[in-house]
């Protein structure tokens, strides 16, 4: 993992000006004593050795220790919910309507009840931030794993209704809010290919269950094969319940696989905010009730802010639009797939396919996104393939080209899913904001597959031809919701640089003054504006911070330090475009 854009924003430093390198000067964790400021998340030249007081190579190995403890445990957990979310499509391949006498519409409401408890308790995923990691998403697996196993033994419609709810509200608990539970331990830039790692898990998954779903329906078995898939992919879900309990860390202070030293380093490499009227995010207070951590953690203040933030609203609008058409996908590729003369069952083997594909191009685009700090573009892109795939599915009646659609249309709009979520984390700073954008990122944007299921993709098999175009033009929204989003980010941008210029002049007193770049792990260049000196017009468009001098690479780590102690109120803090 740690090829990854983790480690971009570290540079070399240069030992012409100063024999001493940088890591030379770094103080022992036990020597640091910080002087008293006006504003503790203010963070003076001088301070900024005494608070990154660790070596780039112990910050390295403490970030690959956290990569190969914690992210393939969360990823076997999302592609477990993601098996037990499913199943339902395979069961009813395999006899499930049948046995139980469920008609389309009927089926229809057993599919759409699922998304009901997961919409409507999407600010589960708040609780991340009050109750102990291990304790809240141990519960929320072995709810599903036993909603899921116990769909088994429904013998009428409303039994089934009541499993599948409960499945939705727990794994509403869990899936969005890894997102802010990987904020725990990772920076913000760090955090992008990470969630996609979390979230491609699904297109692993989804590949398995259909080969799963094969094997166990000819199996033979005393019972029936639908209710032998609940209990074989319900029941794993319940033991891992167990190995998260005793596994998942809660935050970097309780990483077992870590030193004391790796702790500190964990949680201090974070550069949150100094306050001691606040506890460590997903901890309780001994003898604190849950209601009194979550008065703690959220005042109305921050509530409102991170409600009216308009990151939130645009992604889950985004969202919401790329899973119109990605949700979808399930209900007609098995109909393409039936096209080829294949058997319903074979089919589902041939499901894998595109659903490779779109784990490899998502896993692949955010990596590059992460690699030059740019969402926009990939979203772009993603869009327009999808528009093209389902352009063709619209248009052709052959199986050959159809199929060939779904691959375009799983490439760009998987990979628009983890991209999306980014683009939220690195622009919203704080983690109570964030919580709140991706509840509300959840909520709306999980309304997409409520559409596709139950108003494009009703009427109209084999070829849902009204669907496809309504779809189009859903994603053609997209597009257009993604150019705004960059346009906003823009012009915020060029209004902060335009502020961090004036406030520069001011306190140097020099019309000259660098207007300040964004800070992370891209490259902090500027231009020095014209003020009417001959001085001035020279030094245009050259970069004032050089990363290989020693006392600029100093002034780039202490603008990302308070970027992460002030969030959007730093001078330096700069959207992600």
């Amino acid at each position: 993992m740690d090829s990854s854009p983790l480690a971009q924003g570290e540079s070399h430093t240069s030992e012409k000006q100063n024999p001493t390198t940088y890591s030379q000067t770094y103080a022992s964790p036990d020597s640091i004593k910080l002087e008293e400021h006006t504003d503790s998340n203010q963070v003076r030249t001088e301070d900024v050795r005494s608070i990154k007081w660790w070596t780039d190579e112990e910050e390295t190995k403490v970030r690959r220790l956290l990569d190969w403890n914690i992210l393939p445990l969360v990823a076997v957990i999302y592609g477990a919910s993601f098996i037990d979310r499913s199943n339902v499509g395979n069961a009813e391949t395999a006899g499930m309507g049948a046995d139980l006498g469920l008609t389309a519409d009927q089926y229809r409401i057993v599919t759409t009840i699922f998304y009901v408890g997961y919409i409507v308790f999407q600010p589960l995923l708040l609780f991340y931030l009050v109750v102990p990691a291990h304790q809240w998403v141990a519960a929320m697996v072995f709810i599903w794993g036993l909603s899921s196993a116990l769909q088994a033994t429904a013998t009428n419609l409303a039994g089934l209704l009541v499993a599948r709810f409960c499945t939705g509200v727990a794994e509403a608990g869990f899936g969005t809010g890894i997102a802010l539970y990987l904020g725990f331990f990772f920076p913000r830039r760090e955090v992008g290919l990470r969630f996609a790692f979390f979230v491609t898990s699904s297109a692993i998954a989804s590949a398995i269950a259909g080969a799963l779903a094969y094997a166990l329906v000819q199996a033979n078995s005393a019972i029936a094969g639908w209710r032998l898939l609940f209990v074989v992919e319900g029941a794993p879900s319940m033991i891992l319940s167990i190995f998260v309990y005793l596994f998942l860390p809660d935050n970097p202070k309780h990483c077992r696989f870590l030193n004391e030293r790796q702790k500190r380093i964990a949680d201090e490499r974070l550069f949150k905010p100094v306050d001691t009227h606040q506890g460590a995010v997903g901890e309780q207070s001994k003898g604190a009730t849950i209601l009194h951590g979550i008065k703690s953690k959220f005042d109305k203040k921050s509530t409102i802010a991170g409600l009216t933030h308009p990151v939130g609203w645009l992604t889950a609008l985004l969202l919401f639009c790329c899973n119109v058409g990605y949700a979808s996908v399930p209900i007609y590729l098995p109909k393409i797939l039936n096209q080829s003369g294949l058997t319903a069952l074979k089919a589902q083997g041939y499901t894998c396919g595109p659903y490779l594909v779109a784990w490899a191009s998502a896993l692949t685009q955010v990596y590059l996104s992460d690699r030059f700090q740019h969402r926009a573009t990939f979203l772009a892109v993603d869009f327009v393939i999808g528009i093209i795939g389902y352009l063709l599915l619209a248009l052709k009646q052959d199986f050959a080209t159809r199929y060939g659609a779904v691959f375009l249309v799983t490439f760009g709009l998987f990979s628009c899913v983890p991209l999306t979520y980014t683009w939220l984390i690195s622009n919203v700073a704080s983690p109570r904001a964030r919580g709140m954008g991706l509840s509300i990122l959840g909520v709306v944007s999980q309304c997409g597959p409520l559409l596709g299921t139950l108003g494009l993709f009703v009427e109209g098999a084999p070829y849902y031809k009204k669907g496809m175009w309504i779809s189009l033009g859903i994603l053609a929204a997209g597009l257009a919701i993604t150019l705004v989003s960059a346009v906003f980010f823009v012009v915020n941008n060029h209004r902060r640089d335009r502020a961090a210029y004036r406030r520069e002049a001011e306190h140097l007193g020099d019309a000259t003054a660098p207007a300040t770049g964004s800070v992370g792990d891209r490259e902090t260049t500027t231009e020095l504006r014209q003020t009417g000196t001959s001085r001035s017009s020279e030094l245009q468009d050259k970069v004032v911070l050089d990363k290989n001098v020693e006392e600029e690479r100093v002034e780039a780590l202490r603008r990302t330090i308070e970027v992460g102690r002030q969030g959007e109120d730093s001078p330096f803090f700069r959207f992600v475009v």
